[in-house]
Order: C-alpha cells, then structure tokens, then sequence
C-alpha cells in the first residue's frame, strides 16, 4: 500500500509530517496556517510538545515556485547527511491541473482561509482520534497526500469497513467536509438511518455520509459536540447497511 506516503498531524506544530527518515528520524512538513515547509530532526527524548523536534529549516512557500521548494529541500536534506539525489517529485497518484504545478507561485496571502484549513485539521485530529479510541479495529489517523484528507479506517468484518475523515474540500464540496464511507457500497435506497449532527447523505459519484463546513457550529465546543454526534451517528449507520 502507500502508508509510507502517509502524512500526520502534529497539533504543537500545526503541521503535516513526512514519515521519518535516517537515524536522525529527519521529516519534512508543511505548516498549514502560514503554508511554510519545515524540515525536522527528533530533539530530546522524552519530549511530548513541539520540542520533541528540532526545526533545521523553515521555507515560507509563499513568492516560490515548485522548483525553488524542490532546491531548498534538496539543500535541507544533503546539510543533514541524506543523499539529496534520491529525493524525487515523482507520484504513484495524479493531482488535479494546478498553476503551481505549471511554474506558477505558491501564493499564501489569504491568512483567513490558510486559518480555517488549520482549524479543520486540527479539529478533525482530535475528532478521529477519539473515534479510533472507541473502535477497536480503526487504523491509525493519516493524511493521503493523492487527496489531502485526514482519515482512519474501521473494519467491521472481513471486506466490510468504513473510511471516516476530513476533506479540505474537492470536487464534490469547494468546502472542508467530514465523510463516512461504506464499503461495500450500499444502494441509495438502503440510505434509511437518520444522522446526527445536521449530517446529510451524498449519492452523486459516491455514496456516504458528509457534514460540510457550511454546516458546522460557529462555536468551537457546539462544533466539536456535532461533529462527533455525526461521526457516531454515521459510524453505527455504515456498521449496520454492511453487517445487517
């Protein structure tokens, strides 16, 4: 699989982290709230905020392109005693056209939107992990970087599951919305469950559950108690259209 492509969240940093590399266990992340990259060795044993790394380089990516990023890393990488060469910006997943990716600049000038994305992830880590905590058989919460959204598994049976997380927004939703799949995928005429938390089902393209961020409470503790009425509402619903 590419659960070593996977990205985490790492709430004292505000960041989305690289796996570790080397002895050093050397990481590279992008820090959501001011889209900067920062690159990371482990700091002291024993530490358990943001200095259990030690930050060796910070990239703000607003003003550079792709190619500026790429030599800043590569530059990063080598200081620390990797093999620069070996770091490559080939995918095994497509990205959506971008003008980034065509030599346009990273822009970050929007603060409020970059503090939104970071208020959603954040709230979605401390979400899915006290999902995980209950469910016996839910992986641990990742980010996929093919679609940029935060999520963790939970198997019910052999081939019966649920994936359950946050989207920063797609084609489907130009907003963050939390999801809950079900596979395998049910008819919508199976959709009978009621959810919680103002939640809604979603039939065009994919089947599952979705609470979108225009949904959301203003208040930071009504949002956190709707999202996890949702998420459980939603969890128990896929748990019964695949095991019933």
């Amino acid at each position: 699989d590419d659960a070593h492509t996977t990205l985490h969240w790492d709430a004292p940093l505000g960041a989305l982290l690289s796996q570790p590399v080397g002895a050093d266990a050397i990481r590279v992340g992008v820090r959501v709230h001011d889209l900067t990259l920062l690159v990371l060795t482990a700091g002291a044993p024993g530490h358990k905020s943001a200095d259990a790394y030690i930050v060796r380089e910070r990239v703000p990516l607003h003003g550079l392109s792709i190619a500026d990023v790429d030599n800043a890393i590569r530059s990063a990488l080598a200081s620390l005693g990797l093999d620069a060469s070996l770091y490559t910006q080939r995918r095994h997943y497509a990205l959506p056209p971008h003008s980034v990716e065509n030599g346009a600049n990273f822009d970050s000038a929007d603060r409020a939107a970059f503090g939104a994305l970071d208020a959603a992830y954040r709230g979605a880590a401390v979400a899915l992990g006290a999902l995980r905590a209950r469910e016996a058989n839910a992986t641990e919460v990742r980010c996929w970087p093919h679609h940029f959204d935060i999520a963790t598994l939970v198997t019910f049976a052999a081939g019966r599951s649920s994936s359950v997380g946050l989207s920063p927004g797609d084609g489907s939703y130009d907003e963050p919305y939390y999801y809950v799949n079900v596979y395998p995928q049910p008819a919508i005429s199976q959709l009978t469950d009621r959810l919680d938390g103002d939640g809604r089902w979603h039939t065009e393209g994919w089947i599952g559950a979705v609470l979108p961020a225009s949904h959301w409470a203003f208040d930071a503790s009504a949002q956190a108690s709707q999202i996890a009425a949702f998420l459980n509402s939603a969890v128990a619903a896929a748990r019964r259209l695949v095991t019933s």
